[in-house]
């Protein structure tokens, strides 16, 4: 499915969390990703 994924354009994937910590860890990583990793481009109109 990771493969069919792909070749349809997605650029990633997650892996659905089974307890509550794994979804506190998902969250977790998100967020960090979200807020502190991800730029945007400076953008003027």
């Amino acid at each position: 499915m990771v493969q069919k994924a792909y070749q349809l354009g997605a650029n990633s994937y997650l892996i659905k969390p089974l307890g509550y910590d794994h979804w506190l860890q998902l969250l977790e990583a998100l967020r960090y990703y979200w807020w502190e990793i991800v730029s945007f481009p400076n953008v003027t109109y």
